[in-house]
Protein backbone atom coordinates (compact mmCIF):
# COMPACT_ATOMS: atom_id res chain seq x y z
CA UNK A 1 0.00 0.00 0.00
CA UNK A 2 1.19 3.09 -0.83
CA UNK A 3 1.00 5.52 1.74
CA UNK A 4 0.64 9.21 0.65
CA UNK A 5 -0.55 12.69 2.26
CA UNK A 6 -3.81 11.96 0.73
CA UNK A 7 -4.27 8.87 2.38
CA UNK A 8 -2.85 10.21 5.65
CA UNK A 9 -5.61 13.02 5.17
CA UNK A 10 -8.69 10.00 4.40
CA UNK A 11 -7.44 8.50 8.02
CA UNK A 12 -7.59 11.70 9.52
CA UNK A 13 -11.12 12.06 8.24
CA UNK A 14 -12.50 9.10 9.61
CA UNK A 15 -10.90 9.80 12.93
CA UNK A 16 -12.38 13.26 13.01
CA UNK A 17 -16.17 11.82 12.16
CA UNK A 18 -16.35 9.25 14.41
CA UNK A 19 -15.09 11.30 17.21
CA UNK A 20 -17.65 14.35 16.02
CA UNK A 21 -20.53 11.47 16.43
CA UNK A 22 -19.23 10.42 19.36
CA UNK A 23 -18.86 13.97 21.28
CA UNK A 24 -22.32 14.87 19.78
CA UNK A 25 -20.34 17.79 17.81
CA UNK A 26 -22.81 20.44 17.04
CA UNK A 27 -20.78 21.82 14.39
CA UNK A 28 -20.46 21.24 10.95
CA UNK A 29 -17.17 22.95 10.04
CA UNK A 30 -13.91 20.18 9.48
CA UNK A 31 -12.06 22.42 11.34
CA UNK A 32 -13.62 23.08 14.24
CA UNK A 33 -14.09 19.36 14.67
CA UNK A 34 -10.45 18.95 13.71
CA UNK A 35 -9.41 21.42 16.36
CA UNK A 36 -11.68 19.74 19.50
CA UNK A 37 -10.19 16.15 18.29
CA UNK A 38 -6.83 17.51 18.77
CA UNK A 39 -7.43 19.50 21.91
CA UNK A 40 -9.02 15.92 23.02
CA UNK A 41 -5.96 14.25 22.20
CA UNK A 42 -3.76 16.95 24.15
CA UNK A 43 -5.89 16.15 27.34
CA UNK A 44 -5.61 12.18 26.53
CA UNK A 45 -1.50 12.84 26.70
CA UNK A 46 -1.87 14.35 29.71
CA UNK A 47 -4.63 12.54 31.87
CA UNK A 48 -4.07 8.95 30.19
CA UNK A 49 -0.42 8.72 29.34
CA UNK A 50 1.08 10.70 31.95
CA UNK A 51 2.92 13.44 30.47
CA UNK A 52 2.93 17.17 31.45
CA UNK A 53 1.20 19.80 29.69
CA UNK A 54 4.54 20.60 28.27
CA UNK A 55 5.17 17.20 27.49
CA UNK A 56 1.66 16.99 25.82
CA UNK A 57 1.94 19.73 23.98
CA UNK A 58 5.75 18.80 22.43
CA UNK A 59 4.24 15.61 21.49
CA UNK A 60 1.42 17.48 19.10
CA UNK A 61 4.50 19.74 18.38
CA UNK A 62 6.48 16.85 16.93
CA UNK A 63 3.47 15.05 15.10
CA UNK A 64 2.96 18.71 13.26
CA UNK A 65 6.77 18.76 12.32
CA UNK A 66 6.28 15.11 10.91
CA UNK A 67 3.15 16.37 8.98
CA UNK A 68 5.44 19.20 7.92
CA UNK A 69 8.02 17.51 6.73
CA UNK A 70 5.81 14.62 5.09
CA UNK A 71 4.36 17.48 3.15
CA UNK A 72 7.78 18.45 1.88
CA UNK A 73 8.42 15.17 0.78
CA UNK A 74 4.74 14.20 -0.87
CA UNK A 75 4.00 17.48 -1.96
CA UNK A 76 0.27 16.64 -2.65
Amino acid sequence: MDINNSTRAAWASGCIQTHAFATRSQSEDPAAQARDLIGNVWHFLRLECGMTPEGATAQIEMALDMARQEYREDKD
